[in-house]
């Protein structure tokens, strides 16, 4: 299944553009947060404890997965840091294409399991010069059914039938708070691009910017992402063209989100500010909620945030050393350094307990990878067609992350090392190597009747050492002209 460029750009997220598109696909958002991933199945679940992810390929480039938790769950560190296909902007891509079933997948390996999506960036074109400038916004609410909180009047009209304490008079109707209107806004979206294509007969050049920003319809809930991609074609030789791709993407989060779940609890008779404009505690005589807490003081003095830095870079040839006969080198390297600080003030309810905390995770993810591959394709007397490639693959995957959480702050304090001592500290430092052997055999007589054929041997440094490789073979006849073209002609193509 594909999806073009036009329907692609027409959405904020690569998830949405998925979203309702092909049978069997099923997409479910994380949470409501900005910029949140959305989990993505392909003929359902297909594991109970493995990664449900399918394998996404960018530009040929394999990467991991998709699945972000938080940042201090260690114990889902295999998942931590992947490189999160969410990020890349939606107009920077040329088409999608999806596959499913187990032929079409084979030649990925184990890694397809769950299906293979493949994408495929923009490139340039010497056909003319093109600039472009897009502007996107959008708005969100929060949607809350046919919930509906009673107000000041409505619920002293209520309790009157019952409630005899001392405190309950008319006076409770000087005031009237709408806590979950005081917790929630209009989310606003904007996402701004200015982009290039264009080349001449020896260059080919694509080069966009990208900004975009979400705020949460919970406020005080900030997403910003920039990007960067360049990508160039080079015609060196009739028979030699190189390529290289570039990519840098920086995204910063933070979160003072108030408590959803507190605004259906506190009572319209609570007023949130003093008269001199500051915030209550919750802790005044005069406050008549059972939990005597303000999440608006907490909203004000605790945060979170969460930045990352990611750089990518691709380069490789395509060299046609006989006719028919090319060989393809395809090499990538990406590096992200990522970050998370949350801060818990000692004077909210959360940090009473240990007199303030302050947690800091740092995380440093390096990936390579390179495919040398021989393609081979002719056609015999206008009825036989046959195309074949071999290739070796290699990718090696390094991470650490370590975190720590100090107690007794000063308020204000946001660092570390103006604490009283150490509450938590945590980490992990692992690598692993992938290298693999593939072929594929494509025959189609007619354009109507197809055999195909896929071996791959994987070895994994995961595994012991009697038990590192595994083999894949999957022979496939099949009657038909769409699916008989999807193995060669869609994998890793530059």
């Amino acid at each position: 299944m594909n999806i073009s460029d036009e329907k692609v750009g027409a959405v904020k997220s690569i998830d949405q553009a998925l979203a309702g598109q092909i049978s069997g696909l099923s997409t479910v958002s994380t949470s409501g947060a900005p910029g949140a991933p959305t989990k993505i199945r392909i003929r359902g679940t297909a594991s109970i404890n493995g990664t449900q992810e399918p394998l996404w390929v960018l530009d040929g480039i394999p990467l991991e997965g998709t699945e972000i938790p938080e940042m201090e769950d260690l114990k889902d560190i295999d998942n931590i840091y992947q490189t999160s296909i969410a990020g890349i902007n939606p107009s920077d891509i040329e088409s999608i294409t999806v596959l499913k079933d187990a032929a079409a997948t084979a030649i990925y390996g184990a890694r397809a399991a769950n299906g293979v999506i493949v994408i495929t960036t923009k490139k340039g074109s010497k056909d003319r010069q093109k600039f472009r400038v897009n502007i996107q916004q959008g708005l969100s609410d929060l949607s809350w059914g046919n919930l509906e909180m009673m107000n000041a009047q409505q619920l002293y009209d209520y309790q009157s039938a019952f409630n005899s304490s001392s405190w309950f008079t008319p006076d409770l109707l000087k005031h009237d708070t709408d806590w979950m209107d005081l917790a929630t806004q209009t989310g606003l979206y904007t996402n701004a691009s200015v982009s290039y294509q264009g080349g001449n007969e020896k260059v080919d050049s694509y080069l966009l910017l990208d900004y975009y920003r979400e705020t949460g319809a919970v406020k005080e809930m900030n997403y910003n992402r920039y990007t960067i991609r360049n990508n160039n074609d080079y015609k060196i030789h009739e028979k030699f063209k190189a390529f290289t791709k570039l990519q840098g993407q920086y995204v910063h989060t933070k979160d003072q989100t108030a408590s959803l779940y507190d605004s259906y609890l506190y009572l319209p008779w609570d007023y949130p500010y003093n008269e001199d404009g500051t915030v209550r505690t919750g802790k005044e005589q005069d406050w008549y909620g059972r939990d005597k807490n303000n999440y608006l003081e907490r909203q004000y003095k605790n945060f979170s945030a969460y930045e990352n830095f990611y750089v990518s870079a691709t380069a490789g040839f395509v060299w046609t050393l006989l006719d028919g006969l090319t060989f393809e080198s395809n090499n990538n390297v990406n590096y992200k350094i990522a970050r998370d600080e949350s801060y818990v003030d000692p004077n909210t309810i959360g940090g009473q307990a240990k007199s303030g905390t302050i947690s800091n995770t740092n995380a440093i993810t390096a990936n390579y990878f390179t495919n040398q591959m021989l393609r081979y394709k002719t056609n015999i007397n206008g009825k036989h067609d046959i195309q074949a490639l071999v290739a070796y693959e290699y990718s090696r995957r390094f991470y650490e992350v370590t975190s720590a959480t100090a107690k007794g702050i000063i308020s204000g304090k946001e660092v570390i090392s103006g604490t009283t001592g150490m509450d938590a500290m945590s980490g992990t430092k692992q690598a692993f190597n992938i290298q693999s052997v593939l072929s594929n055999v494509n025959y189609s007589f007619d354009g109507r009747y197809i055999l195909q054929a896929s071996y791959r041997l994987d070895g994994s440094s995961k595994f012991g050492k009697d038990n590192q490789y595994g083999s894949f073979f999957i022979p496939s006849p099949v009657r038909g002209t769409s699916i008989g073209k999807s193995l060669c002609s869609l994998f890793p193509i530059f």
